[in-house]
């Protein structure tokens, strides 16, 4: 009896947030057409919000070793006066970061108690 092979393991392949957000927006979870529960304008929006991210002077160049709260709620904290880039960036982000964790692709929750608005 033959067994298909196991499925490998994702890997970020360089220590970078944006490595990481690069790999999310490669995955079943994004490429669907839309997204598993969203309509296409929610999936354009919440694309301008990881290009946003992804930006080394944002929070793209920090390692995925050191990402935490605090340097995302920095993050949120420089945007406080546009709300709707804040609201729809975190709830991105928290998706991200779902997907994420159950992969072994972050050591930590990173929006836990971030908040916005």
């Amino acid at each position: 009896m033959e067994h298909e092979p196991r499925p490998q393991l994702l890997r970020v392949t360089e220590d970078s947030f944006a490595a990481l957000i690069r790999l999310f927006r490669q995955s079943g979870k994004w490429t669907s057409s839309p997204p598993v529960g969203y309509a296409d304008s929610t999936k354009k929006g919440r694309a301008r919000e990881l290009d946003l991210m992804a930006r080394p002077m944002c929070l793209g160049a920090l390692s995925i070793q050191e990402i935490r709260p605090a340097l995302v709620q920095a993050f949120f904290d420089g945007i406080a006066d546009r709300p709707g880039k804040q609201e729809i960036g975190l709830a991105v982000l928290k998706q991200l970061e779902k997907w994420a964790i159950v992969r072994d692709l972050l050591p930590r929750e990173i929006t836990k108690g971030v908040e916005v608005g």
